[in-house]
């Protein structure tokens, strides 16, 4: 299964790499306050939080 996802994966990072590579602009590099960080990547994580209850442990908050 793990080699399976990391196949995928890399299919899917070429084709990003390639659509940014077509663009006419180039690669979309972030802007910050009017300034052009060249070089820079931002990688942009979402969490999410999961509430649970355990029946072995009982806290009082």
């Amino acid at each position: 299964m793990a080699a399976r996802v990391g196949r995928v994966r890399a299919v899917i990072r070429r084709v990003v790499w390639t659509l940014l590579a077509l663009r006419p602009s180039g690669y979309p590099w972030i802007s910050v306050c009017g300034r052009v960080l060249t070089g820079w990547y931002v990688l942009d994580l979402d969490a999410a939080i999961v509430t649970c209850t355990s029946s072995d442990v009982v806290r009082d908050w």
